[in-house]
């Protein structure tokens, strides 16, 4: 038993220090010129345009097949990392890209876990599992209006069509379970098993290869940050934070981060290659959350403003207009250097941060990022070979 244990551990290991999984010619399974499509859930991380335009269309639906274009007024002041990710790309000249995205500023797992109300509207923040890919999927049957083109070109294949779920940053958050305000009943275990949910969803509509994003340090945020760390004594987002302790706040966010992102990193393996939830797939867990502790840890290897970087102030400062959307204006050193912040508001990071992302993300795809775990379901069940790319 001694002997099995220690034969297992070693082929983790293995598992976890390897840098891409290959099949069975030598190819890289993964490999940013072989995908064609790049499909993102998530929240406002990954929003590239979808809650400004369902905002302008009084918060309901758009119309299947509509095409949103890419948008220069995302969370971050600019471009979101999923539009670098296909810029990048095709800047390597190996292939092309194209950009699908659901993503919605606000948005969680599910809003039957954690409910949230959006200000200015009668309207609750979706879900990935009970709008995100309820959209998708009928997007999957459109045209784009006024025309017979289909919505999908090329049409998504098992091969060369990639998805992403980044979420779970509000779910956690002040609105959500760090302040006990998710649904009566549930628990982030209920928020995790939502996400591998969106996964088999998913799965049942062809998909086959699948990035996981871990959870950003929410802690490092101005939102979270304690005063130490120049933490926002009394955000516009969360005024009630001035009546708690700072420091008690941002351990209580990074202990459901770090927990989360724990379950991620073993969970995905244990459902790839025992539970045999996925057969057929290739999963990456992508460690966004070191990413972003290696900007906060060596900013001048990352930034590049006129003045030296900053990694604790917002760059710019916010309100919401009559729509509820959010206009915000740089201020102080940021006039003109926003290259040089990590945080452009409470909680989100600057476009330049964003493009550190998605040249990681590009590396994701190739099968070469160091911040990323790959995993592959076995092509047959042995307990021998479980833990084996």
């Amino acid at each position: 038993m001694y002997l099995l244990s220690v034969v297992l551990a070693a082929q983790l290991s293995a598992v976890l220090a390897a840098p891409w999984c290959e099949d069975g010619d030598g190819r890289k399974l993964w490999n940013a010129s072989g995908f064609k499509s790049l499909v993102t859930f998530g929240d406002s991380l990954t929003d590239g345009g979808r809650a400004e335009a369902m905002i302008l269309n009084e918060g309901q639906p758009l119309e299947p097949g509509t095409v949103i274009p890419h948008s220069n007024n995302t969370p971050n002041g600019g471009r979101s990392w999923t539009s670098y990710v296909t810029q990048y790309v095709a800047e390597s000249g190996t292939g092309s890209l194209e950009l699908y995205n659901y993503a919605i500023s606000g948005a969680v797992c599910s809003s039957n876990i954690v409910n949230i109300q959006f200000p200015g509207l009668d309207f609750t923040m979706p879900g990935v599992l009970d709008f995100e890919i309820p959209t998708f999927e009928a997007d999957i049957k459109a045209t784009i209006p006024g025309t017979n083109d289909p919505f999908f070109d090329p049409p998504l294949d098992r091969d060369s069509a990639v998805y992403s779920i980044w979420i779970g940053h509000n779910d956690l958050g002040n609105n959500g379970f760090l302040e006990a305000k998710q649904t009566p009943g549930h628990t982030v275990t209920d928020y995790i098993n939502c996400v591998y949910e969106s996964l088999d969803a998913l799965y049942k509509l062809g998909g086959r290869f699948f990035v996981i994003g871990s959870l950003l340090p929410l802690e490092l945020t101005p939102l979270y940050a304690n005063e130490t760390l120049n933490g926002l004594e009394s955000p516009d987002l969360w005024p009630e934070k001035s009546e708690l302790d700072s420091t008690v706040v941002a351990n209580n966010i990074l202990s459901l981060t770090n927990t989360v992102n724990t379950v991620f990193k073993y969970q995905t393996p244990y459902e790839l290659k025992i539970a045999n939830r996925y057969p057929g797939a290739h999963f990456a867990v992508f460690d966004g959350n070191s990413v972003i502790r290696d900007i906060y840890q060596n900013p001048d290897d990352f930034f590049n403003g006129t003045a030296p970087p900053n990694i604790q102030v917002p760059a710019a400062e916010c309100t919401f207009d009559d729509f509820g959307m959010t206009v915000c204006e740089p201020t102080g050193d940021a006039i003109g250097n926003l290259d040089g912040f990590m945080w452009f508001d409470n909680v989100h990071a600057t476009e330049q941060t964003h493009r550190v992302l998605a040249r990681e993300f590009v590396k994701v795809l190739d099968g070469e990022s160091t911040y990323t775990q790959y995993y592959k379901s076995p092509s047959r069940r042995s307990y021998w070979g479980l833990l084996a790319c």
